[in-house]
């Protein structure tokens, strides 16, 4: 499973507290219900950029994130993931002057969900996976 580190989301459409800068490759703000094909998105926070980008494929699919900022291994991360990217977004919900990016994926099937794969900078000098346990745990966060 390529998606571990997935969220159901309850309601996407809404930047992350206003601190997130999201955008596609052309600049406009991206759309969290219909995939680009292929998804591209450029973002920068503190002087560190990401691109990310996914062919978007039905299955088989994956992400790639490039990053430039970071001072560790500057190999792309290539993640595969179950469903199609639909937005992208970096900012720094914590607070410790580090950004995270947040990527944003729906699910083809029948059971059709939304997932968040998020990482983390580690003081700029590498990445890593956020783990965001899945609401569906938790009942009472996820009646209704």
């Amino acid at each position: 499973m390529g998606y571990k580190f997935c969220l159901i989301l309850l309601a996407v459409s809404m930047p992350l507290l206003g601190l997130a800068q999201s955008a596609n490759s052309s600049g406009l703000p991206t759309s969290f219900s219909v995939a680009q094909k292929p998804f591209s998105a450029h973002l920068s926070l503190n002087k560190v950029e990401f691109d990310i980008y996914s062919p978007n494929r039905p299955s088989n699919n994956v992400v790639t994130i490039t990053s430039q900022g970071i001072e560790g291994n500057r190999s792309p991360l290539s993640v595969p993931v179950v469903g199609q990217l639909t937005g992208a977004e970096v900012a720094d919900l914590n607070i410790d002057g580090y950004p995270e990016i947040y990527i944003y994926l729906n699910t083809a099937n029948s059971n059709a969900y939304g997932c968040l794969l998020a990482y983390a900078s580690n003081m700029n000098k590498s990445i890593t996976p956020i783990y965001i346990p899945p609401l569906i745990d938790d009942p009472k966060l996820s009646s209704g």
